[in-house]
């Protein structure tokens, strides 16, 4: 507006359009709350059948209306705020200064101010003068912001009013439509033919957005329940949608919308993208006659494109004759395998690009389930890193990998929910997947694997019961599938050349899955089978190993627990990170020990036996193989030297830092240079990675402690004893050896290390003095777990003390 005049202003009210604002905040908040209420409340009604979809669509429909006509009212009550905001002082200013000037004094409508004359000279004095010229300058600028306010505000106030008017009609019968009614099977025949012949409009676009929406309350239900059914009214539409593109081939899919201008293009593709997790999901579905699904219209891989199933459930080996032919003529088989793909890479690289858009975290859907058993059985055709197969496998691993309910089910296949992945008749074997992914050589920026793998560790202390009982099975499947293949994932992964481990082959991968099965480390050695450990839990769901192997110095039987820590110890990263958390945990089960759980002291000597040996017999192998491999003496003399190795103690016997002057770093040096130089931190004070445990709240060793040093091991069980007998802290502080006492621990219960090490005669008497019963008990169960194996039926000597 222009600039107000004097008495355009002196006739406003400051705060008017604040309480305008604050009333339509007020109509606002009601329409949220009723919107709220009708949903529930239609929602809830005990009846089911199509009247009762059809009134829950309404009723959805409704909501979003209103919603939208709540956001009107927001915007209203914003503009107007805005506006009070910046006009209300300079309106109370003009105001103030008008009311307050003295008498004679007069202001024109322009805000010119003109001070009375003096009797004596007939004019002004030169101060009011001044002063008449002053004030008139800032009248007159304190009026032209308050135009320039409401030619800013002016418009959003007008545009809020419009909106409302136009979603809120005074009569009933221009209620707006349904926009769901719209997406009718017969309409989204069209609107494909729109998009194969370029002749779509914004309409088809908006059209195809809208059915291919999920909605957040029905995302949450898929991501936390995976039992739950999820109805949807457009259903309809997308089956019709989806099965007019039978005959369709990938590429030609990818393309649709691509002639469209702007951004419509790149919405069309992920809306189909969205459109096949969607349709191929087997939880969502449109409801029968009596309110459940029927047996056409449920989701799953069945639903998708003709042409998208033929590229997807048969073993891609044989999808092109080219190839085998290649293969039985005598061709290289990499070369062969290339060829046999070379006409299929284009339509699986299409559909690769296709479900890279649109919304990745919808979850348990079949075509990503299809995706990630596609993706390993194309990672098994050769091993060629750089090849088009592996970056095609490597991009259906990363479409699909936010989908972990898909995920979940690749590692462990439950009620074989995966053959439908699969040609008719046949069987997904998960196992066999699995470890095709892991011995498949990735190149560093091929992150599918790794993303498959990642959110196992961070899911594994979800607050949701279903993402954490996901996530576990997920970590137990993929721990039993190293441990089962420990053999050549150790050393020998077939189709290399020489020996190669997974450590070696994949160290990204390897420190991914290290990180992942962290958290799961007191389950894997039977935490979850003892009576009173359970707070060292941070999942509820994973299952133990088997075994732990029984161990007495470096003779010692494998077992499961200790070819996990042999597998992960193959490249130097993923063992710190592991045996770390694993050292950890060791202290906090010592702590257990201390206070009386007889459980942790065997379950403590499982582990740290376990870890012992994974690391002892990985680098004895790989010394071997260096042997074997070894170019010259002097190499060959320094492998000789690692040959006796524990990640426990960090000791290592008469290994120096560097290899002999022109000589190459053995394999086994490249794993334990790493490990020795990283000055690991005290266990007690680590803290998972990905995952908050309970692991860190008891313990706070002074450093200068090692892992090797047996005060390690008593401090923790001194400290387990004092919490439940308070003052041996005291006891040891006032125990007097040869007329003197020493304070070997401080106010928090932190060991004074320097002190100890200086009287260790006073120290080592006082603890068998003091903890001669706790300590007597805690050897008796460790010493039981060292040689025991079985994790799953460990029961602790004495039972439980407590």
């Amino acid at each position: 507006m222009a600039t107000p005049t004097k008495s355009q202003v002196m006739s406003w009210k400051t705060g008017v359009l604040g309480q305008i604002a604050l009333d339509a905040g007020k109509v606002r908040d009601a329409i949220d709350t009723q919107a709220d209420t009708l949903n529930r409340t239609i929602s809830a009604l005990d009846w089911s059948g199509a009247a009762h979809d059809g009134a829950l669509g309404r009723a959805d429909s409704e909501k979003i209306q209103q919603r939208a006509l709540a956001t009107s009212y927001d915007n209203f009550a914003l503009a107007l705020e805005g506006a009070e905001g910046e006009i209300d002082y300079p309106i109370s200013q003009i105001q103030s200064t008008l009311t307050s000037l003295p008498t004679g004094w007069s202001v024109a409508e322009d805000f010119t101010v003109t001070a009375p004359n003096q009797s004596k000279t007939n004019k002004p004095s030169d101060n009011d003068k001044n002063q008449a010229a002053n004030d008139s300058v800032s009248l007159q600028g304190l009026a032209r912001a308050i135009g320039e306010s409401m030619d800013h505000w002016a418009p959003k106030i007008l545009d809020a009013i419009n909106s409302i008017s136009g979603m809120a009609p005074t009569k009933a019968q221009l209620a707006a439509t349904n926009p769901l009614d719209q997406l009718t099977p017969d309409q989204a025949r069209k609107d494909l033919q729109s998009l194969k012949n370029g002749t779509a409009d914004p309409s088809t676009v908006e059209r195809l957005r809208l059915a291919t929406h999920l909605s957040a309350d029905d995302s949450t239900a898929l991501d936390t329940d995976g039992t739950k059914s999820v109805n949807l009214p457009q259903f309809g539409y997308l089956q019709a949608f989806t099965q007019a593109m039978n005959g369709m081939s990938p590429a030609d899919i990818d393309k649709l919308g691509s002639t469209l201008p702007g951004n419509e293009p790149s919405m069309v593709q992920a809306a189909i993208a969205n459109d096949f997790r969607l349709i191929s999901n087997p939880q969502i579905h449109a409801a029968g006659l009596d309110g459940q699904p029927s047996g056409t219209d449920t989701g799953g891989m069945k639903q998708l494109p003709d042409t998208v199933q033929t590229w997807l459930r048969p073993n891609p080996s044989g999808l092109n004759l080219n190839g085998k032919d290649a293969l039985a003529n005598g061709g290289d088989k990499n070369a062969a395998v290339s060829a046999a793909l070379s006409d299929g890479t284009k339509q699986m690289g299409a559909l690769a690009d296709l479900m890279s858009k649109g919304d990745t975290t919808i979850q348990g859907s079949d075509i990503n389930r299809a995706l990630i058993k596609q993706g390993a059985e194309i990672a098994a055709l050769d091993t060629d890193k750089n090849s088009d197969t592996g970056k095609l496998a490597d991009k259906f691993l990363f479409d699909a990998a936010g989908d972990h309910t898909a995920a979940r089910d690749a590692f462990t296949n439950p009620d074989n929910v995966m053959d439908v992945t699969c040609t008719p008749g046949g069987h997904y074997d998960a196992d066999s997947h699995v470890l095709d992914i892991i011995q498949h050589q990735w190149n560093p920026d091929q992150l599918g694997a790794q993303k498959l793998v990642s959110w196992i560790g961070q899911d594994a202390g979800s607050p949701n019961q279903f993402l954490q009982q996901r996530a576990g099975e997920s970590a137990t499947a993929l721990a039993n599938v190293i441990v089962k293949n420990q053999a050549t994932l150790s050393h020998d992964i077939p189709g290399y050349s020489g020996y190669v481990s997974f450590g070696e082959l994949n160290p990204n991968l390897s420190i991914a899955v290290a990180k992942s099965l962290e958290p799961y480390i007191p389950n894997f050695v039977g935490v979850n089978a003892g009576i009173h450990e359970s707070d060292l839990l941070v999942n509820h769901y994973a299952g133990n190993l088997a075994t732990a192997g029984t161990h007495a110095g470096v003779d010692y039987t494998a077992g499961d627990l200790s070819n996990l820590f042999k597998v992960i110890d193959s490249n130097p990263q993923a063992a710190t990170e592991f045996n770390e958390a694993a050292a950890h945990l060791a202290g906090q089960l010592d702590f257990k020990a201390g206070a009386g759980y007889d459980y942790a002291a065997l379950q403590s000597a499982q582990l740290t036996g376990a870890m012992q040996a994974g690391l002892h017999d990985e680098l004895k192998t790989l010394i071997d193989i260096d042997h074997l491999n070894a170019n010259d003496a002097a190499t060959a003399a320094y492998n000789k030297k690692l040959e006796i190795a524990d990640i426990v103690t960090g000791i290592v016997n008469g290994a120096g830092s560097f290899g002999p002057e022109g000589g190459a770093i053995s394999t086994a040096a490249w794993i334990l240079d790493p490990i020795i130089k990283a000055q690991i931190e005290t266990p007690d004070t680590y803290g998972i990675n990905l995952t908050p445990t309970h692991w860190s709240n008891d313990l706070a060793l002074a450093q200068g402690i090692g892992s090797s040093d047996p005060l390690y091991q008593d401090v923790n069980i001194i400290r387990g004893y004092n919490s439940l007998n308070p003052g041996t802290f005291e006891r040891f502080n006032t125990y007097e050896f040869d007329g003197h006492t020493h304070k070997f621990f401080d106010d928090q219960g932190r060991p004074n290390v320097e002190v100890i090490k200086k009287h260790p005669d006073a120290f080592q008497q006082a603890l068998t003095d003091i903890m001669e019963k706790p300590l007597g008990r805690y050897d008796l169960n460790h010493n039981q777990g060292w040689v025991k194996d079985d994790i799953s039926v460990a029961e602790p000597e004495d039972g439980d003390s407590r």
